[in-house]
């Protein structure tokens, strides 16, 4: 397992990372102006997109895509249930 400034990288290729994301942190940029996890990750890796996202007290696995592309194939699987966001 990779990190990245205490994002622990369970898996990463040329195409998408998963994360865990810890509670008390934002997958994605907020008005308060905190770092979120996709801050945290562009120090490595330039261009991220964010596929969904878990709530900020919430922690869990996050897909996040490294293009475009990716982005939106992710994007249609999950509203197609292709792929499912599980709360335990």
């Amino acid at each position: 397992m990779m990190q990245e400034q205490s994002v622990p990288i369970l898996y990463a290729d040329e195409h998408l990372l998963v994360v865990h994301k810890p509670a008390g942190i934002a997958s994605q940029g907020e008005k308060s102006g905190e770092e979120d996890i996709i801050q945290k990750l562009q120090n490595t890796y330039k261009e991220l997109f964010v596929v969904h996202r878990l709530d900020k007290r919430v922690s869990g696995l996050l897909l996040v895509a490294r293009t475009k592309l990716v982005a939106k194939t992710l994007g249609e699987q999950i509203q197609n249930n292709e792929i499912q966001k599980k709360y335990r």
